[in-house]
């Protein structure tokens, strides 16, 4: 009686897993690692475009390799197939490998991402048509407000001043904002492009100065270079110089933003027998904890900004940890925050790449 229950219990087991496998929202399609099929779900069947088991199977053989050539660890394939309705449908499959009780056993795991793939598309075309459509009379407008203050804002009223410095900051903030955009989009499409060339450090931090010195300027920010007798005039790593130079851009500039009027950034770089630390040393008020673990996010939202002239995308930090790590580096920060009871407030970003110290030298030219 005991062991007809069991046997009841199995069944029943038995019949609910087969429920959950038939129905679930994904595709899934199992057989051992002789490549024999085991079985194929509904939802494997439908995105295959196929019937029967043996059909999804075969289908699947020729958009995928064979288990027999793959690692343990699990692999991702992205395909594109025509269903039963003969629409095309692009397929994320998942090919993983597990062992029990001394057997190997694969399995696919298919979901359709093809509303991803079109929602890509549509930001992709939009990307496009931001810089078409935007880009070129942004550029145009801020160069006329820029001649317009240059020649004439010694001349006009104090209030029409004023309306002009805004007029040029908020062009300049769209600049930023297309320009931060089409670098994500280049991002994400992997097509990125990065030239490494060894370059001197001395040459990468004169340069970011002498790029961000008028924008401090304007700010009444004064930009000071550590100069040490150890280096880094004799400290060389390889980068992509016009990407570093976006990466210490990005980090002098948000500097800029955040220190009060007659402060002063501090830019330099610390050399031991491995490494190079580049670092950005501002006098702002400091990162509260809270707004730690969402810094290198993006569209992160503005720290300060309302007691401070800080603006910004959001973007900035997300695109130089981007850089950062696509040239084999990495970036970390640390702070004292007037929100979390700090007595001398500020922020130092630090950028870390490993010394080379053999082959020719090219300049840091961007």
């Amino acid at each position: 009686r005991n062991s007809e229950r069991d046997r009841e219990r199995i069944r029943a087991a038995q019949s609910g897993f087969d429920a959950i496998f038939e129905n679930v929202g994904d595709g899934i399609i199992v057989y051992n690692g002789n490549n024999t099929l085991y079985r194929s779900n509904r939802r494997a069947r439908t995105l295959m475009g196929v019937s029967s088991d043996i059909e999804a199977v075969d289908q699947l053989r020729k958009l995928v390799p064979p288990f027999a050539e793959m690692d343990e660890d699990a692999a991702v394939h992205r395909i594109h197939i025509r269903n039963a309705a003969h629409e095309n449908m692009a397929v994320q499959c998942r090919v993983m490998k597990m062992h029990l009780q001394g057997d190997c056993i694969a399995y696919n795991v298919l979901q359709d991402i093809s509303a991803e793939e079109r929602l890509a598309a549509a930001r992709t075309a939009f990307v496009m048509s931001v810089n078409h459509e935007l880009s070129t009379p942004l550029r145009s407008l801020a160069g006329s407000l820029e001649i317009l203050h240059e020649r004439f804002g010694d001349t006009i009223p104090k209030s029409a001043g004023e309306l002009l410095t805004m007029a040029t900051r908020n062009a300049e903030r769209l600049l930023v904002l297309v320009n931060d955009i089409q670098t994500l989009q280049a991002i994400d499409q992997q097509q990125l492009s990065i030239q490494f060339e060894r370059v001197a450090v001395s040459e990468l931090l004169s340069e970011a100065i002498a790029t961000n010195s008028g924008y401090g300027a304007n700010r009444d920010v004064r930009l000071k270079m550590r100069t040490a007798p150890d280096a880094p005039q004799d400290a060389y790593i390889r980068v992509d110089p016009v990407r570093m130079q976006q990466i210490l851009s990005n980090l002098i500039s948000n500097a800029i933003k955040y220190t009060p009027r007659g402060g002063t950034v501090k830019i330099g770089a610390d050399v031991d027998q491995e490494k190079v630390t580049f670092y950005v040393c501002d006098a702002g008020p400091g990162i509260p904890r809270s707004a730690h673990d969402r810094m290198f996010k993006r569209f992160a939202d503005p720290v300060h900004s309302r007691d401070t002239q800080a603006y910004g995308t959001g973007l900035g930090l997300a695109i130089t940890e981007e850089l950062v790590t696509r040239q084999g580096g990495d970036i970390s920060f640390e702070t004292q925050s007037v929100e979390d009871g700090a007595e001398n407030p500020g922020t130092t970003f630090f950028v870390r790449f490993a010394r080379d110290d053999t082959g020719p030298l090219q300049k840091a030219s961007g």
